[in-house]
């Protein structure tokens, strides 16, 4: 600090100084009597006093007429950054930051932010110690967005440089997976339990967001993320269940992924239908094909019982469904038929027995009969010219079939033949 007089004074040093114990004077020194520098250690931050008084005269011994007081306030707090945000709707998408200073900063603009895994858009200076700013994150990137001053970045009205700070802001663009657990075979016979789990944290979720085809929700458990679902199918076959996107979100406002599981219900035993290939009556070998109402394990030819035939050529065409050659050992009724119990299904229940089918085999070539019988009176049905002038004799014929030109008959003329029924 510096200290003037109007003229050359004598007999001043440093307890002419009154600091009201707010400081020290130390290094007092003058080149001329006049101008006098000194250092002044504050005690205490905040309001300070330096005076000057008492015996103070100049080179005519004219003493110092009035004292001098220098009052003000000592600052020596470098100004810290205050980081405040605001989510707009989620931190999966912009987010406002606000910087406060405890005082007044000068020299603070957009280009003095350090930005990390995200832009800085609007930066305003509301007041010279509030300012805000706008960060956005990068798409497609996990983790946090920082923004961050470096030391001496502004400076405050006592010239002291501000310090670094910093603020991190978790940036979540992930979408929450979901996914389906089933303790136990994926097919049921009855009732079952289905666990939705969700991997982070999420609103909840309620038992009309899940989609069931061919079942109904039943009950409904809540876990920690975790929801066990009871459902009862309506009928054989699969039971589709689903959890659609979209239904629950995490703290940072991302819908879920979809995901879905699906069971297969087995209520009743598998049932065996007989299918020839060929209508009865059939000559000879037929091939036959045998259709399970569902999977079966456990069927093979000898499973097929045949009456008057042999089993041969057995294939597996599916695990539902069976072909092989049926061969007749004589004429007449071939009967098959297929056992209870002989395969099971998926869930080891055992077959229903099937209902006979029976085949006609008819190996036998038609042989024509030829019927004669003679009328006393005469008949437009088969008119017949006997061979005798004075007798007539109708005939009625009957082959089977009855074709023109397909016999003889000795001794007579067949006019027109006619079938008889």
């Amino acid at each position: 600090m510096t200290l003037t007089f109007s003229e050359e004074v004598t007999q001043f040093d440093i307890y002419k100084f009154n600091t009201a114990h707010s400081g020290t004077i130390q290094n007092l020194n003058t080149t001329d009597n006049i101008t006098w520098t000194f250092e002044f250690v504050p005690a205490y931050e905040g309001d300070v006093v330096v005076g000057v008084g008492g015996y103070i005269p100049d080179l005519a011994g004219n003493p110092l007429t009035d004292n001098i007081e220098l009052r003000f306030k000592y600052d020596a707090t470098r100004p810290a950054p205050i980081f405040t945000t605001t989510p707009s709707g989620g931190i999966n998408q912009r987010v406002y930051v606000r910087i406060s200073f405890m005082e007044a900063v000068t020299g603070l603009d957009a280009s003095d932010i350090v930005a990390t895994n995200c832009t800085v858009t609007d930066f305003v200076q509301e007041s010279p110690r509030e300012y805000t700013l706008t960060i956005n994150g990068t798409p497609d990137t996990e983790g946090n967005m920082t923004v961050a001053l470096a030391d001496d970045a502004c400076f405050d009205l006592a010239d002291n440089s501000s310090l670094a700070g910093i603020i991190s802001v978790p940036y979540d663009v992930r979408r929450p997976r979901t996914s389906f657990f089933r303790h136990g075979d994926m097919t049921v016979t009855g009732n079952f339990q289905v666990n939705i789990i969700i991997d982070e944290n999420a609103t909840r979720l309620t038992a009309s967001q899940v989609i069931v085809h061919n079942g109904t929700v039943i009950m409904f458990g809540t876990a920690v993320n975790a929801y066990v679902v009871t459902i009862s199918p309506d009928q054989d076959g699969d039971v589709y269940v689903e959890m659609p996107g979209n239904a629950v979100f995490d703290n940072a406002g991302n819908g879920n992924l979809s995901s879905n599981i699906t069971l297969r219900y087995d209520l009743n035993p598998p049932t065996a239908v007989i299918n020839p290939l060929y209508g009865s009556p059939f000559s000879g070998a037929f091939p036959v094909t045998v259709d399970f109402s569902e999977k079966v394990t456990g069927f093979d030819a000898g499973d097929i019982t045949v009456a008057n035939g042999t089993v041969s050529d057995f294939t597996v065409v599916d695990d539902s469904t069976f072909s092989c050659t049926v061969t007749p050992l004589a004429e007449g009724e071939v009967k098959m038929s297929i056992a209870a119990g002989v395969c099971v299904d998926e869930v080891s229940r055992d077959n229903l027995a099937s209902a006979e089918h029976v085949v006609f085999n008819d190996q036998t070539a038609p042989v024509p009969t030829l019927t004669v019988i003679t009328l006393r009176q005469p008949t437009a049905l088969l008119p017949c010219l006997w061979h005798s002038p004075n007798r007539c004799m109708d005939l009625t014929m009957r082959i089977l079939p009855l074709l023109m030109g397909r016999f003889r008959i000795s001794n007579h003329r067949i006019i027109s033949p006619i079938p008889l029924r």
